[in-house]
């Protein structure tokens, strides 16, 4: 019904504000010059998390699943360029620090 379109149209809502970190991360990559990290990262939400997200969450949970398996990829990239971003910018204030 009405509300399970709700529902789904929730969890793309709520991956909406993570998207920004990982388009973060990606463009980050690519000024530094590491276009290989970053066409990994523009890969990982698309495709190595989304693909088998979907089939798994299509199984278990439906339509429905399917709406949450975009949120879950959404999240997972987002954890994941966060880890990078953190580490880039370590790197950063060590390299620096040595200057």
């Amino acid at each position: 019904g009405l509300g399970d379109v709700y529902k789904r149209q929730v969890y793309l809502v709520l991956g909406s504000p993570v998207i920004g970190l990982t388009y973060l991360a990606t463009s980050l990559l690519q000024s530094v010059g590491r276009a290989s990290g970053a066409v990994v990262l523009s890969l990982l939400r698309q495709g190595l998390l989304l693909i088998p997200l979907l089939y798994l969450m299509n199984a278990l949970c439906g339509v429905q699943g399917i709406a949450a398996a975009h949120l879950m990829a959404d999240v997972g990239a987002a954890v994941i360029s966060a880890g990078i971003l953190l580490h880039w910018l370590r790197a950063s204030v060590e390299k620096t620090a040595e200057v």
